[in-house]
């Protein structure tokens, strides 16, 4: 019995012989014989072509002479079958490795998540979740840590020098890293000094302000500000001081920032009538549907879900997008497989219910989860679009 060659794990290619009825004819009718090259893979039927063999041998034995035929034959596309099975053989083995090599590697000893902030912020809650997750569905054991500083800057510096073994993981939120690379002339990472292996979600950095106040966007609280010879405003940090900057630039007018601890200090900070108006991330959210607060810019390309009829900051005439979004990366030059399987223990955990439900119920987001090509090209675009920022702030 013939056996039909196979390729490397579930995957199945060989050529078989069609019957007639599956020629598509009787059988007194079918005439030459039709054969089939079908590809299976996985129990799936991923290429099927039908052939009829071609008389080479006759034709050349008695055409031999006839330039003609011999050009004819010449210009045929005949098919080898040994060459596609051993090419098909090979791209299908190269597509099943990453989901074997994944599945085949598992840590030689606990991973260690740091997060890069405080216990018991958005980043601590979201990244003790997923360890918690994985541990439960891998098996492995995570050890969270905690090292704030630099808006995660300083956990990356220490990150970046661990082997990448895929026994460190680093949490942050990509606005501290983006604006590090983008501000300073030199500095001890780069953008490409990481493996980047999901994002778990993208906040709304707003511009807020007291819910009586007499303005309602930047041009109401800019022209406010010229009444008063200029206004005070709290910033997050960085981001939050190039884009008063530039609006202060743009306007003619001085919005002095007032560097506060977080989020928690702004809003209060809002709320007392202390400032003109603060930016946030997050703790405002839920003072905007009793009045108390207002959003008068977001500072992202989509409008903010709970202010939807409030224009960006980019709609409003500054087309310099900042959006924050948390990210997981380990050291770069992660092999293949070892990249695989981190990603997707991280997948698995993101799109979890313990996971989604602190993310879209407590922080209203919506949990997106890029990948690590995707969340790479996020921090490029992110680089760019922080670029720009800067150099109008100048």
């Amino acid at each position: 019995m013939h056996r039909r060659p196979r390729c490397p794990g579930t995957s199945r290619v060989f050529p078989i012989r069609l019957h007639p009825r599956e020629q598509g004819k009787p059988a007194a009718e079918a005439g030459r014989p039709r054969y089939a090259f079908r590809v299976v893979f996985s129990g799936e039927l991923l290429y099927n072509r039908s052939f009829e063999p071609v008389p080479l041998d006759s034709a050349y034995r008695s055409r031999t002479r006839d330039s003609t035929m011999l050009k004819r034959l010449s210009g045929e596309k005949i098919m080898n079958i040994k060459s596609i099975f051993a090419g098909i053989c090979a791209t299908l083995a190269i597509l099943a490795a990453p989901a074997v090599q994944a599945a085949e590697w598992k840590p030689s000893g606990p991973v260690t998540l740091t997060i890069g902030f405080g216990p018991g912020g958005s980043t601590d809650t979201m990244g003790r979740l997923i360890a918690a997750h994985i541990e439960k569905t891998k098996g492995w054991t995570m050890v969270v840590k905690n090292r704030g500083g630099g808006s995660g800057t300083v956990m990356l510096k220490a990150l970046m020098r661990q082997k990448p073994d895929g026994l460190n993981v680093g949490m942050a939120v990509s606005l501290g890293p983006i604006i590090d690379v983008a501000t300073r002339k030199t500095t001890p990472f780069k953008l490409d000094s990481f493996d980047y292996l999901a994002t778990v979600t993208s906040g709304h950095l707003v511009l807020i302000a007291k819910g009586d106040t007499p303005y309602n966007d930047i041009a109401g609280l800019v022209a406010f500000a010229k009444k008063k010879g200029g206004v005070p405003v709290t910033s997050n940090g960085r981001s939050g001081n190039l884009i008063l900057r530039v609006i202060s630039k743009k306007a003619g007018v001085d919005l002095r920032a007032v560097p506060t601890k977080g989020g928690a200090e702004s809003v209060k900070q809002v709320l007392g009538g202390h400032v003109a108006a603060g930016f946030d991330g997050g703790r405002h959210m839920k003072y905007l549907p009793t009045g108390d607060l207002k959003v008068l810019a977001t500072m992202s390309k989509n409008r903010h879900p709970m202010a939807k009829d409030q224009p960006t900051l980019q709609e409003q005439g500054y087309p310099y997008p900042v959006e924050p979004t948390w990210f997981a990366a380990a050291p770069a030059g992660l092999p293949a497989n070892v990249k695989a399987a981190l990603a997707a223990a991280f997948n698995d955990a993101i799109y979890s219910a313990d996971v989604r439900k602190i993310v879209e119920k407590r922080f209203r987001l919506k949990v997106n989860n890029l990948g690590p090509e995707g969340t790479t090209k996020l921090f490029n675009t992110g680089f760019d679009d922080l670029k720009s920022l800067v150099e109008a702030a100048k």
